[in-house]
């Protein structure tokens, strides 16, 4: 069920370190010490720094490891904390700006939570490689809500303008009520929908990796697609910008794109041989998206872009990030699926 990227990401991540309804969830406590990170990443990476990576002039990057498992999806919290999913260990974690972190074990094992997003309710949702959408509290009490086609499954989460939550499915969107209500809107192909976001317009944007496109969805369901210029930029992450603009990654063109809410857009290389993944508005005014290491390429970073289009990275160890939000005290955290266990890293964006 995953998609192309996520595919290709995964099997790069193994080969690089060469390893081939209402209920209460259990409850982990981890208090981990914080640490500053040194420059590292696989093992076989390229020894050239490109001219415009700039490691450590923006700010320190620490990282947190998660014993428990790869980290996929991550937001900000209601609570002031960080939440983020781990998808082999069936879990929702939760970690303080401190470092602390709690982790939920979901009762279903097979549920491989993946996006996470906070409701207008308060609570966080996360999809589910089921055919369920998942609600937890800030104090860990979980509830899933099966969708209607008992085949389909969530993908990319977000909070709607209407107070709902809209969510991906192959070939339909979707939104649930804080009630649990599902309304679903089918779209033209079974495309993978990576992301999705609210825009500046009050309408829900979405990527379309197959079929390159950039789509958007009214409150009612019409649907509107726009093709990207690149073709087979296998389309993921998609933000909405401090400029009104939708900005989105192309993880097989290696380009950060914008389009406005009319449809015009614009495409800026990133400049570098990793492929960009997750992206998400940073307190600076610039847009964040994480990069992960394709073996033999220059390694794992965070990098901004600017909206001129000026892109700089910042190398992190290698932690495989994916998914990225923006937290307390103006630091970007992102969530990585690691090595052996998981990563919670930030990153000082003044």
């Amino acid at each position: 069920m995953a998609s192309t990227y996520r595919t290709c990401c995964l099997m790069a991540f193994l080969t690089c370190v060469l390893i081939s309804s209402v209920a209460f969830s259990t409850l982990t406590v981890h208090a981990m010490g914080r640490k500053v990170v040194p420059l590292a990443a696989c093992s076989n990476q390229s020894d050239s720094t490109p001219t415009h990576i700039a490691p450590g002039r923006v700010g320190k990057i620490k990282e947190y490891t998660v014993p428990d498992g790869g980290v996929w999806g991550i937001t900000a919290g209601p609570d002031g904390n960080l939440w983020f999913t781990m998808t082999d260990a069936q879990s929702i974690g939760r970690i303080t700006p401190q470092g602390v972190e709690t982790i939920y074990h979901l009762a279903d094992q097979n549920s491989f939570p993946g996006g996470i997003t906070t409701g207008a309710d308060g609570k966080l949702w996360y999809t589910e490689s089921v055919n369920k959408i998942g609600r937890i509290t800030p104090q860990g009490q979980v509830t899933e809500f099966t969708l209607p086609d008992s085949n389909s499954y969530s993908m990319a989460i977000t909070r709607g303008p209407d107070g709902n939550v809209w969510f991906t499915e192959p070939g339909k969107i979707g939104y649930i009520t804080p009630q649990g209500k599902i309304t679903e809107f089918p779209l033209p192909n079974t495309d993978f929908r990576d992301g999705i976001t609210t825009g500046a317009d009050g309408k829900l944007w979405f990527t379309s990796s197959n079929e390159n496109t950039i789509g958007r969805i009214s409150l009612q369901g019409k649907v509107t697609e726009y093709p990207v210029p690149t073709v087979g930029s296998n389309l993921v992450g998609i933000t909405t910008g401090p400029d009104g603009n939708l900005w989105f990654t192309e993880y097989s063109g290696n380009k950060i794109g914008r389009i406005t809410t009319k449809g015009h857009i614009t495409e800026f290389p990133t400049g570098t041989s990793e492929p960009p993944l997750f992206i998400a508005a940073g307190p600076d005014g610039k847009l964040w998206f994480t990069e992960s290491v394709t073996c033999g390429g220059s390694g794992d970073s965070i990098a901004r872009i600017s909206l001129k289009g000026v892109v700089k990275v910042f190398p992190i160890p290698y932690s495989y990030p994916i998914g990225i939000t923006s937290g307390p005290q103006s630091d970007m955290w992102f969530a990585g699926f690691g090595d052996f266990s998981g990563v919670i890293g930030k990153v000082a964006t003044k």
